[in-house]
């Protein structure tokens, strides 16, 4: 026994539970393989609480790749094989594995592919993939949604949900939704389709089932939905009006089984819809505002400020957070392809006292990642995504790849809870 591991002996197992609780969830992960002293530590309910009360800040972007090949798009396999979350307070990449059955695990040793994934989503440590055999949709052979905890490593395939796809095969909008307190957790399916009963569905893990939720009022004129997230037990929608494009926020209380309209104002004229995000607690809303340029070589003129807002849910209203050019956010990037430059998602910051000090940035092509301070016009870049960059084989056009993020949490809760049992 040397030297530094007599010190370790030496020490009161409470100060080494409060020393080693300050550590990132994933740190605390590696550390289950030390030895079975760290393993009963690490799985242990009193840990957790002091985990939460130490590192309140336990907060990651998780970070997908996806390919479009015009008709069709899928995640970058790489991002499904390796799932990567990006520590916001510590500003490091982290890489997880996820579980794969042994008999899963020998065939894509022999053909070297996995079936289609359309989408991944995460929410507190459990992702949810949509997965699609290349046979494309059929009755037959329909659409799997699979639920899996990378960290606890484990997996579980949810029922069937026949009707989730509508006949334009539309990817649907899929919310995941972990709750601590009941240890259970929802699944939130948005679909395209037009009958109203079969629009919107939720499964709950608590009742192995799932059941179709009421839909928005018909007098809306709602057509599709673009962004959605659960807040503060609600669950909260983006819908596009048909015909006009303009954009409503509306939030569902299941409880009440009731919609409300919020009066959030969302420009009309946009290339690419807003997006719902929650951080802190708190829910903002991201998007382009400006004109549309008629002129065909000022194709991104028309994105002339992107604009972050928060929602002030108790009030139905929002206040703006920041608004930033195109021109700005190119050159924080160094990005020079105008028509198609985007933003994939943002993280609001926060200070101690509660005030929003910066703003994390993904860009849509590169995935670059940017810090950006909102008192001082500081930007920092951010480490780089660890994934190389695909190589496509000759002969293949290559598909246009873009980024997708979303804040999250994790929790160490599921190795003495599981949520998949």
């Amino acid at each position: 026994m040397d030297l530094d591991e007599k010190l370790w002996s030496l020490l009161p197992t409470e100060l080494i539970e409060r020393m080693v609780s300050f550590l990132p969830v994933l740190d605390l992960c590696r550390l289950r393989s030390v030895c079975r002293r760290w393993n009963e530590l690490i799985c242990k309910e009193s840990f957790h609480d002091l985990c939460e009360q130490n590192r309140k800040e336990n907060a990651y972007l998780f970070v997908t790749r996806h390919h479009d090949y015009h008709d069709w798009c899928e995640v970058d396999p790489k991002f499904k094989r390796t799932m990567s979350l990006f520590d916001l307070d510590s500003r490091r990449w982290y890489s997880l594995t996820p579980h794969v059955e042994p008999h899963v695990e020998a065939l894509l040793a022999v053909y070297e592919d996995d079936p289609t994934c359309q989408m991944l989503d995460m929410d507190d440590g459990l992702v949810c993939d949509m997965t699609i055999s290349d046979d494309g949709l059929t009755i037959s052979d329909p659409v799997v949604l699979t639920i899996s905890d990378p960290i606890a490593r484990m997996r579980k395939e949810l029922p069937l949900l026949v009707t989730m796809m509508p006949d334009d095969e539309a990817v649907p909008i899929i919310v995941t939704a972990v709750d601590h307190v009941t240890r259970s957790y929802r699944l939130f399916v948005i679909t395209d389709n037009d009958e109203p009963d079969r629009r919107i569905f939720m499964y709950e893990s608590a009742t192995d089932e799932w059941r179709g939720l009421k839909s928005p009022p018909v007098h809306l004129g709602l057509r599709t939905a673009v962004s959605a997230v659960s807040f503060g037990g609600m669950l909260y929608v983006i819908f596009r009006l048909f015909p006009a494009r303009r954009f409503l926020l509306l939030s569902y209380d299941l409880q009440e089984d009731v919609w409300k309209l919020h009066s959030l104002k969302i420009p009309n004229k946009k290339s690419r819809p807003p997006q719902l995000v929650v951080s802190c607690n708190r829910l903002f809303t991201m998007m382009w505002i400006g004109e549309q340029r008629p002129s065909a070589h000022e194709q991104g003129s028309h994105r002339l400020l992107f604009e972050v807002r928060e929602v002030l849910v108790a009030e139905f209203s929002s206040r703006m957070v920041v608004q930033l050019t195109t021109t700005q956010l190119q050159q924080m990037f160094g990005e020079e392809d105008t028509a198609n430059f985007d933003i994939a998602y943002g993280v609001p910051c926060f200070s101690s006292s509660g005030s929003c000090k910066s703003l994390v940035l993904m860009s849509f092509l590169s995935g670059k990642l940017i810090s950006y301070d909102l008192a001082s016009g500081l930007v920092v870049a951010l480490p780089a995504h660890p994934a190389k960059p695909n190589e496509f084989r000759e002969g293949y056009n290559a598909p246009l790849m873009y980024y997708q993020g979303k804040r999250t949490n994790l929790s160490l809760r599921s190795l003495s809870s599981p949520l998949l049992g």
